[in-house]
């Protein structure tokens, strides 16, 4: 049932559930091999969409939805090991891949504001590299984003713990680019531990740290925020889990018998135009 051949109707499903059936304006990817990028553009007809690859076949991308952003440019940064080791302080071989960035500047066709949108993928394996990246990304977004408003969009594999602590890359990043929240704006982050976001396939265990994030430059432009806990019967009737009981159970559905979108949630935020 985790086949991508199986998840792709609920991935696609999840993602057209936003605007009223028409998707999300801009969304951001990230893990996905050509094969399975190819098969999701196509489920998203009506998006202009870019992505990188990390020099491993490994890629992130970014679509935007024609009818109503109008893109003004792109650009990426393929940060390497050494970069991003350089960046902190010390070098540490763990992770030796590429850790793609990517930005689209767009303006939006009904309010003519102008957006810069970015897209990354921390390194997991040590925190070191994660400190770089956070660094080079600053820098990154400090060279690029123009007069735009910003918003950022990441698995950053570092964020929010359970407790409410920031993890130290992240709270690097947030420092060096006064960059807020999204989720914050709507939830407190010490008062509950389910709003994990990654690497779990356990559907009634799916709780503890945020590593994905939405970010922006602009936090009293955030309508709502929040994680995307979908879940699909076989059948592919959509199941919105909150909560999964201490007996394992979602609503009237047991947890076990739903199938997921993906090993992470998704996170998503309403903005002001």
């Amino acid at each position: 049932e985790q086949a991508w051949s199986v998840r792709l109707p609920y991935l696609r499903d999840m993602l057209r559930a936003y605007d009223g059936g028409r998707g999300p304006h801009l969304i951001g990817v990230q893990e996905f091999r050509r094969e399975t990028f190819e098969d999701l553009a196509a489920q998203l007809p009506g998006y202009w969409y870019r992505w990188v690859d990390r020099g491993d076949g490994e890629r992130l991308a970014i679509f935007a939805r024609n009818d109503r952003l109008t893109i003004e440019s792109w650009d990426h940064r393929n940060v390497s090991n050494g970069a991003r080791d350089g960046s902190c302080g010390w070098f540490d071989a763990e992770d030796p891949n590429n850790r793609p960035i990517q930005m689209v500047r767009v303006r939006d066709k009904q309010s003519g504001r102008r957006l810069a949108f970015y897209n990354t993928h921390y390194p997991s394996k040590n925190s070191c590299e994660r400190h770089g990246m956070a660094n080079i990304f600053a820098d990154y977004i400090a060279q690029t984003k123009g007069s735009a408003r910003v918003i950022v969009a990441g698995d950053l594999n570092d964020g929010v713990e359970s407790n409410g602590r920031f993890n130290g890359s992240f709270q690097r990043l947030l420092n060096r680019t006064g960059l807020s929240i999204a989720y914050a704006q709507s939830h407190p982050l010490n008062s509950s531990s389910t709003f994990i976001t990654g690497n779990k396939w356990d559907k009634d265990r799916r709780h503890g740290r945020m590593i994905d994030h939405i970010l922006v430059s602009n936090p009293s432009a955030v309508v709502y925020s929040a994680v995307d806990r979908a879940m699909f019967t076989s059948s592919g009737r959509r199941v919105w889990c909150n909560y999964v009981s201490s007996s394992g159970y979602c609503g009237s559905y047991r947890a076990n018998d739903l199938r997921l979108y993906s090993d992470h949630w998704a996170i998503y935020a309403y903005l002001q135009p």
